[in-house]
């Protein structure tokens, strides 16, 4: 009997998405010889990663990342009170998943580029909208020391809703000293994991999340907190569009104060599974999670509403899916948590020691959430 959805795989389904990523990547091996004719290489071992390397014969890495929104500016299309400062936030929530995704290996945004496709031309018309869309890139772009080098704003007709949008871009940047690149392959046995905290649901999820919207009567204005708290009037929609925290100034300060980070793991698509995406046999053992954010806690309440078996979503599913409360992980010998704690609260980040990693038997790759009794393994994160 095959296994029932979950109420997120419904909507967005990795185990469909995952393969086509696989084979693309086989496919892209075959173009990677073609890089010796400018006097690159491809750095191997970074295909697949979340950030893609090439060294110049001179010693110079260089990283490549695309990324994209996703649907978080529907919340903000769709609930007029989040207009026009929505623009501003999912402007930095799309600058946030291109470059976190370079921190993970340690590089350093140097250009990033907006690509912006609308369904109509009109949608520039609407002139407060596209300003705070234009603030919110720039303030980003300045917050991570990157220059906004252009973009692309296409007008897909027929492809793209008339009132809608699709957000997404790149990024170009170095690793300032290669003999610090983080690595999967540098993650050893005994090494502490560190969580640095999230901002909210940042920009993975909301597909759901807006299914949910739609399935309550109220939609993005319900009050997200329990009774005893209605006074804080947290709302539903203008939680939702909390701007995706940026990391990689903290990854940056961490790597030029000399602290050898091993690798880092941006916790958005697949969630908590993420931890394991190094091919090493290793095990991830966490022993303290950050406090869950309403957020999080009304979501998996009201996910029920949209289930199809009518049943509320499981802590694991929950995991697997959301950031719950910790959007960046760093694995790094014990003897450093304390300077890397430091660093992050310098940025106003919160972060703490939450595990630490063990060997694993051959070919096995596993998450244990020691007070969630929650556990991945191998078939949860499908990714090379």
């Amino acid at each position: 009997m095959a296994r029932q959805k979950t109420a997120y795989e419904r909507l967005v389904d990795y185990s469909v998405m995952d393969p086509f990523k696989v084979e693309a990547q086989e496919a892209g091996k075959e173009t990677a010889r073609a890089l010796r004719r400018s006097g690159y290489r491809e750095v191997s071992w970074s295909r697949g990663e979340s950030c893609y390397l090439m060294a110049s014969k001179d010693g110079h890495i260089f990283g490549h990342v695309e990324e994209g929104l996703g649907t978080k500016n529907r919340v903000v299309e769709l609930h007029r009170p989040l207009q026009p400062k929505g623009y501003a936030a999912i402007a930095q929530d799309t600058v946030a998943m291109i470059t976190n995704d370079m921190a993970t290996l340690g590089v350093q945004p140097l250009s990033v580029l907006m690509h912006c496709a609308v369904g109509s031309s009109t949608w520039f018309l609407d002139h407060e909208s596209a300003r705070a869309l234009i603030q919110g890139w720039k303030d980003a772009c300045l917050a991570i020391a990157a220059s906004w080098g252009g973009g692309e704003t296409p007008t897909l007709r027929d492809v793209v809703s008339p009132c809608s949008m699709v957000l997404s871009g790149s990024a170009f940047g170095e690793v300032i000293d290669p003999k610090r690149v983080m690595s999967p392959f540098k993650i050893r046995a005994g090494d502490a994991i560190i969580l640095f905290a999230s901002s909210g649901i940042h920009a993975n999820g909301l597909t759901l999340a807006r299914e949910i919207a739609d399935a309550y009567q109220v939609g993005y204005d319900a009050l997200i907190s329990s009774i005893d708290e209605l006074y804080s009037f947290k709302r539903y929609g203008e939680e939702l569009v909390r701007p995706t925290v940026l990391y990689s100034p903290i990854i940056q300060c961490c790597l030029k104060a000399g602290i050898p980070l091993h690798y880092g793991v941006h916790i958005s698509g697949h969630g908590w599974a993420k931890l394991m995406r190094s091919p090493k046999s290793l095990t991830y053992v966490i022993e303290r999670v950050p406090g869950i954010p309403e957020l999080f806690t009304f979501i998996q309440r009201m996910s029920a509403r949209v289930n199809l078996n009518k049943e509320m979503m499981s802590d694991k599913e929950m995991y697997k899916t959301f950031n719950m409360g910790a959007g960046f992980a760093v694995y790094v010998a014990k003897r450093w948590t304390g300077r890397v704690i430091g660093i992050a609260a310098k940025h106003g980040i919160d972060a703490f020691e939450a595990g630490y990693v063990t060997e694993s038997q051959r070919n096995d790759r596993r998450v244990k959430i020691k007070s969630k009794n929650i556990e991945f393994g191998p078939e949860d994160l499908k990714v090379r």
